[in-house]
Formats: structure tokens, C-alpha cells, sequence
């Protein structure tokens, strides 16, 4: 995860060798594993994070675009 460094006022990179198009929240409910990707209303994935998406559910995962609060209630969580 990138680490906010207040004397820039921005984030620093994510570290080396950080897989391109890692998800922003990772969680597991009840067992099951959930990713979330939190975008804004216009905001796109990018190619990274829908392939990653796409296996997450390949592999029996639940993956989530949330642009707001609503979309995490619509799955259950």
C-alpha cells in the first residue's frame, strides 16, 4: 500500500515489485474473500485491474467496483 508522507503532502510509490493493478480494500467475510476497487463516478479501471478482477473471480473470489457507499451495500457487506 502506498504511504501518505505529509512533508509532500502526497503519497510516496508503492514499493518494489507490487503487482500492477492491486485493489484498494481486501477483505474475507463469513469465509469468503472480497476485493473492492473504490472509484469515483467517472473514474475507469484500468487494464491491470480488471484482468486481476476477472481472475479474483476466476478463482471464486468476489470482486467489487465501488463508486459509492450504495455499491457495498448492493453486495452485502
Amino acid at each position: 500500500m502506498p504511504i501518505y508522507d505529509k512533508t509532500r503532502g502526497a503519497f510516496r510509490a508503492l514499493p518494489k515489485y507490487t503487482r500492477r493493478g492491486r485493489l484498494d480494500i481486501c477483505l474475507i467475510r463469513h469465509g469468503e474473500f472480497y476485493d473492492i476497487e473504490v472509484k469515483s463516478e467517472i473514474g475507469k479501471l484500468s487494464s491491470e485491474q480488471q484482468e486481476l478482477g476477472q481472475l479474483i473471480e476466476k478463482n471464486g473470489g468476489h470482486y467489487i467496483v465501488a463508486r459509492s457507499i450504495a455499491d457495498i451495500q448492493a453486495a452485502g457487506l
